[in-house]
């Protein structure tokens, strides 16, 4: 019995040791538990732990902040019950797989009840889950500005390339176009020095020296035309105008290119349609573009048809003026037509249907843009059709018939009788040029004698000067870029003499400095007219007639 008593009282002793040390362990795990609850509360991210059956066993204040929750709102709920949008998203696969196939993940994902990105970092245990996660929204703002950024950047890289490689297309087809006539020109020109051709072949090589120079000069105006419109530049000179008037000069213009390829070029056009409110002659560009149009991408024996008529308008309740109805013109023609794909097109800079269309038929894809301009500045439309490759084309503008005040009326038709002035003789004048050019200086001054003036010739403004010590002439035309002293400074100087010396002195500014900036300037410095460059002879002795026609009567200068 004793020997029993002992080995109980050993067995006892042991067990209450166990119990001791059962007891350290559980308040050590009790101040573990707490310290661990500490540090995952100190931590910047938040943290959960779910069981097995999804229920929340732990949540810290990161946490719950994020989720605009307390802890105890959240604990021994389920998630699913909590937030059952996130039912068949990449959360709920995430961490369905982190759980069953005991593997931990990480992801990013879009959290949508709270409207915000998520890093998240879920780890497995043999009691469920513990989820670390953190907002990332800023940082995903920022990497989407960066990579809108990058994109704009490619983008703006992509457009200067595409601009670079359309300017140096461009500058090829400009020169390829601008020395394109001159082949002709030239040629033909040493040709006929020859003296070996009758008058048949020397008329034909006449015509050719001629059609290919106005092309040269018209390339030269459009280059003009687009850096007028691209600055705002471009102006109207307004007056009632005859369509029919118009058309038939714009056909007349273009008729030798027609004849050239055999192209017949039919009419019918309503005499009764009316008067238009417009600038005469950017109207005739406009007609002469599209008949150039229709010409070039006709093949030989073809045919150009021009139709105006009139169609219904209405009223514009917030305009001073009534729209009685619209002037409609159409030019058809039996040509190449327009790709259905490129149809949209026809009216941008700088645009031809490819390269094939450049190379065969030329030109700078600046004619209809001007077209469209032009016509939008008259407040009309114009649009294009065609039934597609080979069809031909068909070009149709509309522009509104205003009923104009009797005044204006009276005004376009004292335009008119001016501007219809005959080819008067310019007998007995004398007129002084001025221009560092010797071809220009003969030019001129050739057409000039011609009409039955004294020419004197000078090719600086002290010569010009000199000459007018001498003797004072009735009209000076003058070239404004030459060297030393331009056209501008010599004008400024002859109006500083008196009157008896050439300060009152008729003056034409005869110029390659053909924009409305340099008409302005001209006529400032003290100049009566400005005239473009090339000249046309018919037109430069209709002007200087005109001019010319105010001698007699009392003059009134700056």
């Amino acid at each position: 019995m004793a020997k029993l008593m002992r080995t109980y009282s050993k067995l006892t002793k042991v067990h209450q040791k166990k119990v001791a040390r059962k007891q350290q362990l559980c308040v050590k795990a009790k101040t573990v538990c707490v310290d661990v609850g500490s540090i995952l509360e100190t931590i910047t991210g938040a943290v959960i732990v779910v069981d097995c059956e999804w229920r929340y066993l732990y949540v810290n204040s990161e946490a719950a902040k994020l989720m605009q929750k307390t802890p105890q709102d959240l604990l021994g709920l389920q998630m699913w019950e909590v937030f059952p949008d996130i039912i068949g998203t990449k959360f709920e696969r995430e961490y369905r797989r982190s759980l069953t196939e005991k593997v931990p993940v990480n992801f990013e994902e879009f959290f949508p009840s709270y409207n915000m990105w998520l890093e998240v970092r879920a780890n497995p245990f043999d009691q469920g889950l513990a989820i670390s996660f953190s907002d990332i929204t800023q940082r995903k703002k920022d990497e989407q500005e960066r990579l809108e950024l990058l994109q704009r950047e490619r983008v703006a890289r992509t457009e200067a390339e595409s601009a670079n490689r359309i300017k140096d297309e461009f500058l090829a087809v400009l020169s390829h176009e601008l020395r394109s006539p001159l082949n002709p020109i030239l040629g033909w020109a040493k040709m006929l020095r020859t003296g070996k051709y009758d008058r048949i072949a020397t008329d034909r090589a006449l015509e050719t020296i001629e059609r290919n120079a106005k092309l040269q000069a018209q390339l030269i105006e459009d280059l003009l035309d687009v850096s007028r419109i691209l600055r705002g530049k471009l102006v109207l000179n307004i007056h009632p105008v005859n369509l029919v008037t118009a058309i038939e000069a714009a056909i007349e213009t273009v008729q030798l290119a027609a004849q050239a390829k055999a192209i017949q070029i039919y009419t019918v056009l309503d005499s009764h349609v009316g008067l238009i409110s417009g600038d005469t002659n950017r109207l005739q560009q406009i007609l002469w573009n599209l008949l150039s149009n229709a010409i070039k991408f006709t093949p030989n024996g073809g045919r150009v048809e021009v139709r105006l008529e009139r169609v219904e308008g209405e009223d514009k309740g917030d305009r001073v003026e009534m729209i009685e109805g619209y002037a409609q013109i159409t030019i058809t023609d039996s040509g190449k037509g327009i790709n259905p794909k490129f149809l949209p097109h026809v009216f941008e800079y700088f645009r031809q249907e490819n390269s094939t269309t450049t190379r065969k038929f030329g030109g700078l894809g600046l004619g209809l843009a001007i077209v469209r301009y032009l016509t939008e500045m008259h407040g009309g439309l114009v649009t294009a059709h065609s039934q597609g490759e080979g069809q031909g084309a068909t070009f149709t503008v509309k522009l509104p018939i205003v009923s104009a005040p009797q005044n204006q009326l009276g005004e376009s038709e004292d335009c008119h009788s001016r501007d219809s002035i005959a080819h008067s003789s310019l007998q007995g004048l004398r007129i002084l040029i001025v221009d560092d050019e010797a071809d220009i200086r003969q030019l001129v001054a050739f057409i000039l004698e011609e009409s039955g003036a004294e020419v004197c010739i000078t090719k600086s403004a002290s010569e010009a000067l000199a000459v007018m010590e001498k003797s004072v002439p009735d009209l000076l035309v003058c070239d404004i870029g030459m060297p030393d002293v331009d056209g501008y400074m010599l004008m400024r100087q002859i109006r500083a003499l008196p009157p008896e010396k050439g300060g009152q002195m008729l003056a034409v500014a005869l110029t390659a400095y053909a924009g409305e900036y340099n008409r302005k300037q001209a006529l400032a410095a003290g100049f009566q007219m400005h005239l473009a460059k090339p000249i046309d002879p018919d037109i430069f002795i209709r002007e200087i007639s005109r001019i010319c026609s105010y001698i007699t009567k009392t003059k009134v200068f700056k």
